[in-house]
């Protein structure tokens, strides 16, 4: 299982399958720092830093281990993020680097980067 999240280049939380966070007006780092995950708030900074990748990450509270895909979106100064489980999608490193950079020629494609 996996979902999208959408923040704005303030660290606004603009789309999230929980419209809480969206209607909240939530900050992806303040909510990664208030849950003392450092890890997270880390990757958190490096987003909002305009960065892109792929993270490995294990959720301290469900125990999950998940992956962030993670690319800017430079018409609108927004990052897109792609969360996964990887009990759900059990695929090695390598597969979701192509995932990326297939991600990547998508939004080249439809005119969303620079």
């Amino acid at each position: 299982m996996g979902h999208a999240v959408l923040i704005s280049d303030s660290g606004r939380i603009r789309y999230h399958p929980d419209e809480e966070l969206v209607l909240g007006g939530v900050n992806l780092v303040d909510r990664a720092s208030a849950g003392g995950d450092e890890v997270l708030t880390a990757l958190a900074r490096r987003i909002l830093a305009g960065g892109s990748g792929i993270a490995d990450h294990t959720a301290p509270l469900t125990g999950l281990d998940t992956w962030f895909v993670y690319e800017p979106v430079a018409t609108t100064s927004w990052t897109l993020i792609g969360a996964f489980v990887k009990e759900d999608a059990p695929v090695e490193s390598d597969v979701l680097r192509r995932w990326k950079v297939r991600f990547g020629a998508a939004l080249v494609a439809f005119g969303i980067t620079a």
